[in-house]
């Protein structure tokens, strides 16, 4: 019996197994289908998926220098070691897919149905598992950063499966989608067709709270993202997650200044018992939100002092001494804050950050003194340790550029004051001050020498090394001298560098603590002996140390001095602007433009720092000085341009009306050269050189005058004709072109006449339609009608073309116009469908009082072109051409 009965159980097996085609809809086949896609394939590919996602959030590597993120998936180095899991997943997910989707509709009017309503049968995928497979496989892509391929996948559940409740969780993995890509329009665009779902499931909640807290807090908005955190945290069941929510809140209301709450969420984190790191920041973040003046700073500070000298918390003394500075400057007690801070930049951590966060914080406060020579040099050591994505990293860069070129400057001037110094000298006063100079510099030398041996024995020392900076800064004393020539303040400044980096040359790559690494491999890389050519260079030069070193730089000579001369004026006037434009420092501005004035009164930048001078005194509505600076420019200058704008109110407006009548004139003129009136032309450039003398136009005038000469066929008149223009405006484009010109006529003069027409006519764009292509418009050089254009278009843009991350650029183009430009058009049919919308849209020119400006689209290499030859007719002739006719 037994043989039989087994096959009897076989036969039934096949039996059932043919029955269960997923051509057939019935209830027999929908429950074995289910169940063998869940417990086979769908299993296997979504434990995959939650295995990959799990060694994610156990690898991530929190900054708690920044606020935490709300999810772990963010770190494109561990999307891709998830990613053979994710890959499997896929696969298993693509395996229930293909093989256990049941489409076709049930028969109506059979029992076994369990559902008669019209809504059953309208739907397009009857086995569960296979909708879920769609939304394991786009998840498994989304955490793989394969954002394309995860938006395909959810939007097809959100399409194809309507009626299902998946759509719900696919919309959520949707908008988390278009947060990581930065889609942030089209975030907020599906956050509003889920709040307007009634039948959204309260289970997803959750998940979808803290979806928007990330959404908000990716666009700067901490008070909504808190708001939606909390909501998240009710809904958040998983310790690890909610330790984490508890300490984005706490970030996220210390950022907005609600330092009580954010103290409770501190308070909470520690009480959760987490790992001891988030407890430690935890603890720390406590000690930053502590109310200035309360009782508990001391109790804080006493604390942190304490962590210090906990044994586990080595590898996290600069956080600690970084704590008890911010505590420290938040009490105003800024000697202390410094001594701390400078602590933490010298003491071990495993937070990379760290440093870069400590520097900053060094360098604001100095900043803010102001000393900017250590605020440049603290600025600087912060970003070579700081990561790309920190806030408002392009702001800092921008920053740091702006005191590194005064600092330049000053150098400069302290150099060439010092130089000039000694150069007056009598020779036996000077060589005994260059003498004293090289004792100074042989001692300072051994010391160097010895500090570095120290610091490289004795980690400690240059922490002692750094407070004693730190007291020497706040004990130094003003002596009434000058702000930019303090000789203490560069030997504090040397120290300070040295206390820190030890004794460095000021080269390139200085921070290396052996510049041997480098050096020799670059002169490697050159085919040279870096030994044998610094002798070779170095043969006829003083030996370093001699008198001779010291005499070498000092201006005896009345062209030597008169260059250095030259250097410290121009160094005073560039700390001048730096301090008036960029640094809106306007009393150091004011003293480096009055030491200019005082020492150089005849000087090439004397007028223009008194006219700069009048400005600032005018700004301050200081009247006297004003009147003081105006009666010196015009008595003094009295045919300068700046004389003109002080006694002729209108002068601004003649001006301008002088410059566009220009610009009119001068298409004027080139159109009627290309017309070939040629003599009516040069006329016309010989009155705009005596209408306009001095204009940016008249080196083109002028081209336009010898190339008419050259049409009445004398080649060798034209060629010398061609040669003085070379002379008379070298440097200019259109001396490039003249040369070129000679080129053609010594070779063939038909190729000279056949390069006039080119340089002329439309031929000089690119016929490259597959070429990256932006949209233009070219407006009144007015910034009220450019801003005003610019609100217009970024209007247009949204309402007409959302998909598409398009950018509106402003250029310079003349003294009259002025470019707009499109970028972001993803191909040219887009880009002319942009072209004809924008040309029949009215609201573009709302409130410029304008209803049309020249516009066209363009390929990326013809703009290059056109920005050079700045001819709009000629192009908008390339244009219906090329791109409206054809």
């Amino acid at each position: 019996m037994q043989p039989v009965v087994r096959y009897a159980a076989l036969l039934f097996i096949i039996m059932f197994a043919a029955s269960c085609s997923t051509q057939k809809n019935t209830l027999l086949t929908r429950t074995y289908h289910q169940v063998t896609a869940k417990y086979n394939a769908f299993f296997n590919g979504r434990e995959s998926y939650r295995t990959g996602v799990r060694n994610m959030e156990r690898d991530f590597r929190y900054d708690y220098n920044k606020v935490l993120p709300v999810f772990l998936y963010t770190d494109p180095d561990l999307a891709r070691s998830a990613a053979p899991h994710m890959d499997r997943a896929i696969d298993k997910a693509s395996k229930v897919i293909n093989n256990k989707s049941i489409t076709v509709r049930p028969e109506e009017g059979r029992g076994s149905l369990f559902g008669r309503d019209e809504e059953f049968y309208q739907l397009n995928e009857y086995n569960k598992w296979v909708r879920q497979s769609y939304l394991l496989a786009g998840k498994a892509h989304f955490h793989k950063h394969d954002f394309v391929s995860a938006t395909q996948a959810f939007m097809y559940v959100i399409r194809e499966y309507a009626l299902n409740e998946e759509r719900h969780e696919a919309r959520v993995w949707l908008m988390r989608t278009y947060i990581e890509s930065q889609r942030f329009n089209e975030a907020r665009l599906l956050l509003e067709q889920i709040i307007d779902d009634p039948e959204f499931p309260a289970d997803l909640e959750g998940e979808l709270y803290a979806t928007v807290a990330d959404y908000h807090l990716r666009l700067g908005q901490p008070a909504r993202a808190a708001e939606n955190l909390e909501r998240a945290l009710k809904q958040t069941r998983g310790k690890s997650t909610r330790v984490r929510y508890n300490y984005i809140l706490a970030q996220l209301y210390e950022s907005i200044g609600d330092n009580s709450r954010a103290s409770d969420y501190y308070a909470r984190v520690i009480g959760m018992n987490p790992p001891y790191e988030m407890v430690f920041n935890a603890r720390l973040g406590q000690a930053g939100v502590v109310e200035t003046g309360s009782g508990e700073t001391g109790q804080m500070i006493n604390t942190l002092e304490r962590m210090l000298r906990d044994e586990k918390n080595r590898d996290f003394e600069d956080q600690i001494y970084y704590a008890l500075g911010n505590i420290y400057l938040r009490d105003g007690d800024e000697e202390n804050a410094i001594r701390h801070y400078k602590l933490a930049a010298t003491a071990r951590g495993t937070n990379p950050s760290q440093k870069s966060i400590t520097y900053l914080s060094l360098a604001d406060i100095y900043f803010e003194h102001p000393d900017y020579v250590t605020a440049a040099e603290y600025y600087d050591s912060a970003l070579i340790n700081m990561d790309r994505d920190f806030p408002d990293m392009e702001a800092l860069q921008a920053k740091s550029a702006v005191l590194n070129a005064l600092v330049d400057n000053i150098l400069i001037y302290r150099l060439e004051d010092s130089l000039q110094l000694l150069a007056s000298m009598s020779e036996t006063e000077r060589n005994r001050k260059i003498d004293d100079i090289i004792a100074m510099a042989r001692q300072e030398e051994a010391d160097a020498r010895e500090r570095e041996r120290l610091a490289q024995q004795t980690p400690q020392y240059r922490t002692a090394r750094t407070a004693q900076s730190a007291r020497y800064q706040a004990e130094r004393t003003g002596d009434g001298s000058w702000y930019f020539y303090n000789p203490s303040a560069v030997t504090f400044g040397q120290n300070e560098f040295e206390s820190i980096w030890g004794e460095r040359r000021l080269e390139d790559n200085w921070r290396r603590s052996s510049r041997q690494t480098i050096a020799p491999a670059m002169m490697a890389d050159a085919g040279r002996d870096p030994v044998a050519d610094a002798e070779e260079e170095d043969e006829d030069a003083p030996e370093q140390g001699s008198r001779e070193f010291y005499l070498r730089d000092i201006p005896l000579t009345e062209e030597a001095m008169m260059n250095s001369h030259y250097r410290l004026e121009e160094a005073l006037y560039n700390m001048g602007l730096i301090f008036k434009d960029e640094l809106r420092d306007l009393e150091r501005s004011e003293e480096a433009f009055l030491e200019l004035v005082r020492r150089y009164p005849e000087g090439y930048y004397a007028l223009p720092a008194l006219y700069d001078l009048y400005n600032m005194s005018m700004d301050n509505n200081n009247l006297s000085a004003a009147g003081r600076y105006e009666q010196m420019i015009v008595d003094g200058y009295p045919g300068s341009p700046y004389a003109a704008i002080l006694t002729n109110p209108d002068y601004f407006r003649e001006y301008e009306e002088k410059l566009q009548a220009a610009e009119r004139y001068y298409e004027e003129t080139f159109y009627l050269f290309r017309d070939g009136y040629f003599e009516e032309v040069a006329d016309r450039a010989l009155y705009a050189s005596a209408m306009w003398p001095g204009s940016d136009l008249i080196p083109r005038f002028e081209y336009l005058r010898t190339l008419s000469y050259g049409s009445r066929g004398n080649i060798p008149v034209f060629r010398d004709m061609l040669t003085e223009y070379i002379s008379s405006y070298p440097g200019t484009e259109m001396a490039e072109n003249a040369m070129q010109f000679i080129a053609y006529l010594d070779d063939d003069y038909a190729e000279a006449v056949q390069f006039a027409e080119v340089v002329t006519e439309t031929d000089i764009y690119l016929d490259d339609k597959e070429d990256e292509h932006y949209f233009v418009v070219i407006v009144d050089n007015n910034q009220d009608i450019i801003n005003r254009m610019v609100f217009n278009i970024v209007n247009f843009n949204v309402d007409n073309f959302p998909r598409f991350d398009l950018n509106v650029s402003s250029e310079s183009f003349t003294r009259s116009y002025h470019i707009l430009r499109v970028e972001g058009l993803p191909d040219l049919p887009v880009s002319m469908d942009y072209f004809k919308r924008f040309r029949a849209s009215e609201d573009v020119y709302a409130e410029t009082g304008q209803t049309d400006f020249p516009q066209f689209v363009i390929s990326d290499n013809n703009y290059g072109i056109f920005m050079k030859d700045r001819n709009i007719a000629s192009y908008l002739n390339f244009f219906e051409e090329e791109y409206l006719v054809r």
